[in-house]
């Protein structure tokens, strides 16, 4: 059976252990809902479906019916919050929760280094700079930042790009990144510190406004579109980083590090009316707007009508 911090998602993990179990003696998920103290026996096996959530009480009682103990027990009690948290920023409290215990218990969480990385703008924007200041002390990094960090601040996350490969130091001090491009994939771990990444790189560019305009370039566009044409413009957006990416990578002088922010986000959405045309005149309103106006008929006579 892999460690509990090998995992992310409570079902699964309830799910293997039953495999295990299974392979290693006669048990049933009605023994495993016996020894949590649940009436039905396919309780759990609907919860490892996902038939059903984990209720905050019973948390205790499966850990206790699995043998969990010490800091794996307050794992899986964050495993389970995690999965049930019902905002963003609740789902990335509880994965730095997991994060932290395994941490403190000198064990390993899966895509735990990556979710570091991307939780924080410092480890992004340093990554970029320590290489283009040979010989710099982090002091010296410090002030180079917008906004600036204090020395403490860039050698704690110094320290932890070396530790997870994301840097490498040579015998004189200089820093090399250990691969040309980071890229964020679809797991959960990255894609909850993205979130949280975005948070901050939207609140420094609104700081950035303030910057003169010959060090920024900020523009913006609304528009109408169909669903097709969205999906035309975000392949276009990715094809247009692509070609960012390979532009960048062929400049060998780093001189500043810049964060280029591109954001399309629905403003408004129109709902297709399902409504049944009315008969207003003896003509057919297919118009939704028309259906709440008032309409000529014999509640509301003609002008004509009202004369004679």
């Amino acid at each position: 059976m892999r460690s509990i911090t090998e995992y992310q998602d409570y079902r699964a993990y309830i799910a293997d252990y039953y495999a295990y179990k299974k392979r290693t003696s006669a048990f049933t998920w009605r023994e495993f809902a016996k020894l949590a103290g649940f009436g039905s026996p396919v309780y759990l096996k609907q919860v490892a479906e996902g038939k059903f959530n984990l209720s905050e009480s019973a948390v205790a009682r499966v850990a206790a019916a699995m043998n969990l103990v010490g800091y794996e027990v307050d794992y899986f009690g964050s495993m389970v919050a995690y999965a049930h948290a019902k905002t963003e920023s609740a789902r990335h409290e509880n994965f730095a929760k997991m994060v932290a215990i395994a941490e403190e218990n000198k064990v390993e969480v899966v895509g735990a280094e990556s979710f570091k990385f991307f939780d924080s703008y410092k480890n992004v924007l340093l990554r970029e700079l320590a290489p283009a200041m040979p010989g710099a002390r982090p002091m010296d990094m410090a002030k180079a930042c917008k906004p600036e960090l204090s020395a403490a601040e860039v050698s704690d996350v110094l320290k932890f790009l070396v530790k997870s490969d994301f840097l490498t130091k040579d015998k004189k001090g200089n820093y090399r990144q250990c691969t040309k491009s980071v890229k964020m994939d679809d797991s959960t771990a990255k894609s909850l510190a993205a979130t949280e990444l975005q948070h901050q790189m939207g609140e420094l560019a609104l700081a950035a406004l303030d910057y003169p305009k010959e060090e920024r370039d900020m523009t913006g566009l609304t528009l109408g579109m169909s669903e097709r044409c969205y999906a035309e413009v975000v392949r276009e957006l990715a094809e247009c980083r692509r070609r960012i990416v390979a532009l960048v990578q062929s400049d060998s002088v780093v001189k500043k590090v810049y964060r280029l922010n591109m954001q399309l986000f629905p403003m408004a959405s129109i709902e297709p009316c399902h409504c049944e045309p009315e008969l207003v005149s003896g003509e057919a309103i297919s118009d939704h707007s028309f259906k709440h106006h008032k309409v000529l008929n014999k509640k509301h006579p003609s002008p004509k009508r009202r004369k004679k």
